[in-house]
């Protein structure tokens, strides 16, 4: 077969998979542990000196909260149905939420689905998440995402009335692993790739896409490489949205108990370039153990590269320090200058986290910096950006901003307490004009050669506090019943607050979690 009918081969598997859940949203939230459950698996993850670097959320397995379920409450039973012979199992689970929002207006939301996962042998498994959602209209009138009918984090809303949006997500996984080292997933999800709240590689952050991964362990390595269709629009054409693909490398290694180093790799090109001639997956970087730099390099430099390194450091059983630096472009004399170089494009996160604060069991604080230079992820050509269905692919601030973030929780009993503490500076375009700030604008023209910095163009200064209280009502599926407060201010451009009050009841495996 050669190498243009292998390419369209592959791409018709992947616009095949993405048709079929055209019609259905791509649902932030996934099918996610309840936060609590989530920091108390890593807690346990990060003992085991072959465990590798991240912890994918929207990937724990239901076994694994199994687990933790079993050591909360003590239930063995708490599945919808169950089906064991041998080594075969099929667990199938509700997803359920009931919410609400005070304010102006008054929101609703509503959940119902399923998560099914199954071994039909040693070799093969699968997992499939279902939900449908009946929600409060609540996009954002004039924007971008609002012209699109595309839901901030879901995707593309199944309809929409002066009321009501209505959503579907339908995600999953086909998991075939040939040998204990070796293992291929094609499906349709989301990925986090990195240790903090926030990632600045890839993040949970837009929509879930159709995509091809090969994963491989060896020794103390650990190697990913995701190969996805996207979609995206920068010309206001959204009825019609534009392909565009993107691979991705992450290799973790631990180089002993404490130091786990991961580099980070990631390469986003046009279906058809600017004569319309087609591209479509370019086999020259369907290679999995390539470095994109040096091929997109002899192609002519027309793709957008991204690199970068990461690492977390265990100071102590219940103490560790992560970080992530991005690098886009960036040119050593001008940096050690501090001229502020507009093509000085780097981005570089700093956090901890500690398990059992104060030696008070359950108590967990988590604190992290992130910030980004203007025209960081962004390109030349907007659709060759690093986002998809207009959204950041890695922090949902996209890009010239400064941001930190303090998170405490604690858990007793049947209780969760869980705090959020965001303070941030990020600069927005003046008028439509790029200076850096949106990666839906073109970096060329750029406003300015010398002296641009962090948050330059409409600054915004944002403060953001969220207290939730759950208490498990039913453990035999994880049912809680929760409720919280939520409160934003915003001091520049203008001053404003908002204050509002969140209570509903939903499952421990579903986590509606709004980053901004």
């Amino acid at each position: 077969m050669s190498k243009p009918s292998l390419c369209r081969l592959i791409t018709a598997f992947l616009v095949l998979l993405n048709f079929t859940c055209s019609k259905q949203v791509s649902a932030q939230e996934n099918i996610l542990l309840y936060p609590d459950l989530q920091y108390r698996i890593e807690k346990n993850l990060l003992q085991d000196p072959t465990y590798h670097s991240p912890l994918n959320r929207s990937h724990i397995s239901l076994y694994q909260q199994e687990w933790l379920i079993d050591s909360l409450y003590g239930k063995k039973d708490h599945d919808l149905v169950r089906y064991e012979k041998g080594r075969t199992y099929v667990i199938a689970n509700p997803v359920l939420q009931t919410s609400f929002q005070t304010g102006s207006p008054f929101l609703q939301h509503y959940v119902a689905g399923f998560r099914l996962e199954s071994e039909l042998s040693p070799k093969f498994t699968f997992n499939l998440n279902y939900t449908f959602h009946l929600l409060t209209t609540h996009a954002f009138p004039g924007s971008r995402l609002d012209s699109a009918a595309i839901i901030d984090h879901w995707g593309k809303a199944v309809s929409m009335n002066h009321s009501f949006e209505f959503l579907n997500s339908l995600n999953g996984e086909i998991t075939y692993k040939p040998t204990r080292f070796l293992s291929f997933q094609f499906g349709k999800d989301k990925h986090f790739w990195g240790d903090g709240y926030r990632s600045l590689f890839l993040s949970d952050n837009a929509p879930s896409y159709p995509y091809l991964a090969t994963t491989l362990t060896i020794w103390k390595l650990k190697y990913t490489n995701v190969v996805a269709l996207m979609h995206d629009d920068t010309i206001g054409n959204y009825s019609k949205l534009q392909t565009k693909y993107a691979s991705m490398h992450f290799l973790s290694w631990n180089v002993n108990r404490r130091l786990n180093l991961n580099l980070f790799e990631a390469v986003v090109w046009r279906h058809r370039n600017d004569s319309l001639n087609y591209r479509g997956l370019s086999f020259n970087y369907l290679n999995p153990f390539i470095f994109y730099r040096p091929v997109e390099y002899n192609l002519g430099s027309p793709d957008n590269v991204l690199i970068g390194i990461g690492f977390h450091f265990m100071v102590s059983q219940k103490l560790m320090m992560y970080g992530q630096l991005l690098l886009y472009e960036f040119y050593y004399k001008e940096m050690i200058k501090g001229t502020g170089w507009w093509a000085n494009k780097n981005a570089y996160q700093l956090g901890f986290k500690r398990f059992d604060l104060f030696n008070i069991k359950d108590l967990y604080l988590q604190m992290e910096y992130n910030q980004a230079r203007p025209y960081t992820y962004g390109h030349d050509y907007p659709l060759q950006n690093y986002g998809y269905l207009l959204q950041p692919l890695a922090h949902p601030l996209g890009t010239n901003f400064r941001e930190a973030l303090l998170i405490l929780q604690y858990a007793k009993n049947r209780w969760f307490l869980n705090t959020r503490f965001t303070v941030s500076r990020y600069g927005t375009e003046p008028g439509g004009k790029s200076i850096g700030g949106d990666i839906y604008l073109s970096s060329n023209p750029f406003a300015k050669t010398f002296g641009n910095y962090i948050g330059q163009g409409v600054a915004n200064d944002y403060f953001e506090q969220e207290i939730t209280l759950a208490h498990v009502l039913q453990s035999h599926w994880g049912l809680i019943a929760e409720t919280g407060i939520h409160n934003s201010f915003e001091f520049m451009p203008k001053k404003q607050q908002h204050i509002y009050f969140t209570f509903g009841i939903k499952t421990l495996l579903y986590r509606e979690e709004k980053l901004f």
